[in-house]
């Protein structure tokens, strides 16, 4: 029985693990999987598991094998003429003993000190879990932290210190100016935008501050997760958790949906879209006009 209860403890946290990576809602996964968003909730907080039928397509859905899903890992024996990659011009940083590619698990530890340094610009970089510090990326960077002036593409990384991003940012933590793409944050980090987001702004338990507009939507997925937007805000707002305040000291274009318990919105500007509300003890405040 005790192993059984560490199995599924396994199982459970890993999916919630990899569902915050991928940027995904509970809904969401449970829409791909043909659940309940209720049934995801459940397995993630260890209460049931998925069906066996089920675990292949998480699999798929979350891009690793279902040893992985188990929290089984294993290095990987690769020759110097056999990479698990081709001669694509990427740059990659990973750790090797002798022949052997050091998982990721293994290789935390023996990461503190190592720090990727790059001058100048580079094309792309993948650099699993090592810290990155370089000036402009003409593509994407995946990395452990990054600090850098751009970065033309996507950034996949656990912090992130940025002037300009023009694309997508998956982040723990992001300091920047600007970016032009979607923000989605794994949880638990800070967002602090100087600039304006053109893209949209997915959010689980984090606090966000944006002194520029946001033209896409805002949604708030995690309890407890505190939005400011000193500009205007162009897309609709989805408020799922409970106890969530947003505050938007402009105008705001797009719809409200509030599903989350006693989430409190204020609006300091005008409001010209729809207000849908369903949940209790939610606080709509607008001190501009609405149309």
């Amino acid at each position: 029985m005790t192993n059984d209860y560490n199995v599924n403890t396994i199982i459970c946290a890993k999916i919630a693990e990899l569902r915050r990576a991928s940027g995904l809602t509970q809904d969401a996964l449970a829409e791909k999987l043909s659940v309940t968003y209720q049934a995801v909730s459940k397995w993630e907080n260890a209460i049931s598991c998925p069906d066996i039928a089920l675990i292949p397509a998480i699999s798929d859905i979350f891009g690793v094998s279902i040893d992985a899903l188990f929290g089984r890992t294993e290095e990987k024996e690769v020759s110097s003429e056999t990479l698990p990659w081709g001669n694509d011009n990427k740059l990659r940083a990973v750790l090797f003993r002798g022949t052997t590619l050091v998982s990721k698990q293994e290789y935390k530890n023996e990461k503190t000190n190592i720090t990727l340094e790059i001058n100048g610009s580079v094309k792309e970089v993948i650099c699993s879990e090592f810290p990155v510090s370089c000036h402009n990326v003409e593509g994407n960077i995946s990395a452990g932290s990054v600090t850098c002036d751009v970065v033309e593409g996507d950034v996949n990384a656990g912090g992130i210190t940025c002037d300009t991003i023009e694309g997508d940012v998956n982040a723990g933590g992001i300091t920047c100016d600007s970016i032009e793409g979607d923000i989605v944050m794994k949880g638990g980090g800070n967002v602090t935008c100087n600039g304006e987001v053109c893209g949209d702004l997915i959010a689980e338990q984090c606090n966000i501050s944006v002194s520029g507009d946001v033209s896409g939507d805002i949604i708030s997925n995690g309890e407890k997760c505190a939005v400011s937007i000193e500009g205007d805000v162009s897309g609709d707002i989805i408020m799922h958790e409970k106890a969530s305040p947003l505050t938007i000291k402009g105008d705001m274009d797009g719809d409200i949906f509030i599903s989350g318990e006693n989430c409190v919105v204020t609006i300091e500007g005008d409001m010209d879209g729809d207000i849908q509300v369903q949940a209790k003890g939610a606080t709509l405040n607008i001190e501009g006009d609405i149309s």
